[in-house]
């Protein structure tokens, strides 16, 4: 985020966007503090004085003065005049004064030939990961915005469902990003944003099997994304999506700013007999309120994910769909294939070696021709994007 990282079952968080002058800045401080947490002190003072700072900035005064406290401590240790102890309280002072100093770094802070190099370096988010194949999803929920019916609806029901090793989760991350207005190709420099990112909110509802309680268990998670902790569990039936309105979280929001929930089911919560009905009451009962112009939209995302081998879930999933009363459904999620990866590549050439075709880089990463399943293709476009994103240290 993942940032992509493992959310909990209940969690909320921003899509996180960045500006071109800061990526490199940022993995320079995060090489320099890995080399603090290996005991590498000296050598980061080293890298900071010849390598790092302008001689003009005034971090590099500051880095001369803890210089010379660190110099000092070693003289005096040499010469008997410090304790062990007085030793170890002065070291962890000049570390901590590196890390401060590390973390005060600006781009103006940086010598010239970093500068210059930060100039030409061009970062790739990592959130272009999600953005191989899944063209058929991203692009109904695009058609969909654009060609809505009512301009002034502001909720929208979405159906998803694919193997658990699909990536339900990353789908939604880029169709934030791409609601945000973010390019997913390499070359684009600038993007046009359409009003703030995106707010994910990510529940994972317990299993039951009474069809109430589902439903109560669902909205109590649900608002707690949003509201906080919720006690009064007899209220959680009368609660509608107006009263997420009252949330810190979606202050500030206007019109033209969208709030995604993602519903996360597996089989070893779904039921037939009961998760139909508890999703389709929601659209009936917790969503059907009044919501002010000045509210933001709203896109529900019920996404089922289920154990490959398990075909008699997937069958029960598809026929559930196909029986919805309302909102849309996007096409399964299914391996992926070569072919787009390579096209995930053509959009990047920046991370190809020198000389490499889109369809060479395929066969160096992934070495087999057949479709492989989401989590591996993005675990591996992950870590070339990190790479890519780290090589300016080397």
């Amino acid at each position: 985020m993942a940032l992509q990282t493992d959310e909990d079952d209940f969690s909320i968080f921003e899509l996180k966007t960045t500006f071109n002058h800061l990526p490199m800045l940022a993995g320079l401080q995060r090489e320099l503090k890995e080399l603090l947490a290996q005991g590498q002190l000296k050598e980061v003072m080293r890298q900071l004085k010849e390598d790092v700072l302008d001689p003009a900035s005034h971090l590099f005064d500051k880095l001369v003065v803890i210089q010379g406290r660190l110099a000092d401590m070693g003289r005096d240790a040499a010469l008997g005049l410090i304790t062990t102890e007085n030793k170890s309280v002065t070291f962890n002072g000049v570390n901590d004064a590196v890390i401060w100093l590390i973390g005060q770094l600006t781009p103006s802070d940086l010598h010239p030939d970093l500068q210059r190099r930060q100039s030409a370096y061009q970062h790739v988010p990592v959130y272009h990961a999600y953005a191989v194949n899944r063209f058929e999803q991203a692009e109904k929920f695009e058609l969909d915005r654009l060609l809505v019916e009512d301009p002034n609806q502001k909720v929208h029901f979405y159906y998803l469902y694919g193997d658990v090793r699909q990536e339900i989760p990353s789908l939604i991350q880029r169709l934030g990003h791409e609601m945000n207005g973010h390019q997913f190709n390499a070359q684009q420099a600038q993007e046009s944003k359409i009003g703030k990112a995106p707010l994910i909110a990510r529940c994972k509802p317990e299993p039951r099997g009474n069809k109430q309680l589902f439903r109560i268990l669902l909205l109590k998670n649900l608002l707690e994304q949003f509201v906080g902790p919720v006690n009064n569990m007899r209220e959680v039936r009368q609660k509608t999506l107006l009263d997420l309105m009252e949330s810190p979280k979606l202050s500030g929001l206007t019109p033209s700013d969208s709030v995604c929930i993602l519903v996360t089911l597996d089989d070893y919560n779904w039921r037939k007999e009961v998760v139909p009905e508890v999703l389709q009451g929601l659209y009936t009962s917790f969503c059907k309120c009044d919501l002010p112009d000045s509210a933001p939209n709203f896109y529900f995302f019920f996404g089922v994910e289920y154990r490959k081998e398990n075909t008699a879930i997937k069958a029960e999933v598809a026929e559930a769909i196909a029986k919805r009363k309302y909102g849309e459904a996007l096409d399964e999620l299914m391996p992926v294939s070569m072919p787009d990866v390579a096209e995930w590549f053509t959009r990047h050439p920046i991370l190809l070696a020198p000389g490499q075709e889109a369809h060479d880089a395929v066969a160096e990463h992934f070495s087999d021709a057949t479709d492989r399943d989401m989590i591996e293709i993005e675990s591996k476009l992950l870590q070339i994007i990190e790479a890519h994103n780290r090589q300016v240290m080397r």
